[in-house]
């Protein structure tokens, strides 16, 4: 299995790429083979959900296929329809819609409300030893199918990083399918992939969904009004939610305190823009390119005085100073454990004079003010 950093600049590039798919053969295909190689898993398996019942849809199994040939393989695969609902460990994880994970699938609890079916490894003289099935659901929380993986190496240790990144997997399968069957919907499905795997560096806080929303649209809305071309503005929208993404790095009691940070502290969270642009390194796409260029600068100051690089002016990308206003005001204008929400026409006052002290762009204030006051 790959590390943490270079599993979530994975899970970015997966995303990008799922969420761009338009064929399900192919979607489904390449989700398997991320899947193995982003969980060091030896095979994989993928059902959808249809009226009560999971459907087995695609298999993949290297080894197997090796000993079998993929004809034996489709053979000793004999896949019925599942129930969804306890009894089977896929039924049971799209009726639950959490993961269920199995260590030894040869001694599961008698009390679990699963169990393991053998029928396959003695037909095929496969041995499996564990077992993480994952529900795919979609924004709505509707579960549209599973995703099972078999003999992940070092299941037993899986760090909190991976597990969450293999719920944000799941989630952009979810969302990747819907692309792929409702083609119409396809840019709110890569917005909902995007804003999923960004919410997994914080799923431990319940409004960081919300607040990728709103300071996404702030940040659309912005750029819209500094007059940016439609395609730049949709980069935008797209990109902004990931300029937290490095805080997947931060360790919870900083990241969740009540109260104030103190110094060192400090030191600590603001390395969160140096580690989401190596997250997002070496971008394959323009999106990402500019989810990069947010997620490093997006507190760097106009007047050289932000972090982490102290550049100023017009040398802070574009995308990174509209969103920088856009994320301060869905800040100030929401409840966090340390603070009440403060009252929009006081975060607007603040935002302005902080224009005019040198810590955003007065002309993207302008921007804002023109439509905070609309």
């Amino acid at each position: 299995m790959t590390n943490d950093a270079d599993m979530l600049e994975a899970l970015v590039n997966t995303g990008i790429l799922l969420s761009s798919e338009h064929s399900i053969d192919v979607l489904l295909e390449q989700t398997l083979k991320t899947a193995r190689s982003l969980f060091g898993a030896e095979g994989a398996s993928l059902y959808l959900a249809d009226s009560g019942m999971l459907h087995f849809r695609i298999f993949s199994n290297p080894v197997l296929e090796d000993k079998l040939g993929p004809e034996g393989v489709r053979k000793a695969y004999k896949a019925r329809p599942v129930k969804i609902g306890p009894g089977s460990i896929s039924g049971y994880t799209a009726y639950a819609g959490e993961s269920t994970i199995v260590t030894d699938a040869y001694n599961i609890p008698g009390d679990a409300p699963y169990s393991f079916n053998t029928s396959f490894d003695k037909s095929s003289g496969y041995k499996t030893v564990n077992l993480a099935t994952v529900p795919m659901k979609t924004r709505k929380g509707k579960v549209v199918g599973v995703l099972q993986l078999v003999n992940l190496q070092g299941l037993d240790s899986f760090s909190d990083t991976a597990m969450r990144a293999m719920e944000a997997f799941g989630a952009q399968v979810a969302v990747a399918v819907e692309n792929a069957t409702l083609t119409e919907e396809l840019k709110k499905a890569q917005y909902e992939t995007i804003t999923r795997l960004a919410a997994a560096a914080e799923l431990k806080d319940p409004d960081t969904g919300d607040h990728l929303r709103r300071m996404s649209e702030y940040s659309r809305d912005i750029a819209d009004a500094c007059g940016l071309d439609e395609h730049t503005v949709e980069l935008i929208y797209y990109a902004s939610p990931l300029h937290d993404v490095g805080k997947i790095a931060i360790p919870d009691d900083i990241l969740l305190k009540p109260g104030p940070l103190d110094d060192d502290e400090w030191e600590v969270m603001r390395t969160h823009t140096v580690i989401g642009a190596d997250i997002l390194r070496n971008p394959h796409s323009e999106l990402a390119a500019y989810a990069r260029d947010i997620a490093l600068c997006h507190h760097e100051r106009i007047d050289g005085k932000g972090y982490p690089s102290e550049i100023k002016g017009d040398d802070i990308p574009f995308a990174a100073r509209v969103v920088s206003v856009a994320d301060v005001f869905d800040a100030l204008t929401s409840r966090r454990p340390y603070k009440e929400p403060f009252p929009a026409a006081k975060a607007i006052e603040i935002i302005n004079e902080g224009a005019a002290k040198g810590q955003f762009d007065p002309e993207i204030v302008k921007a804002f003010l023109g439509i905070a006051g609309s």
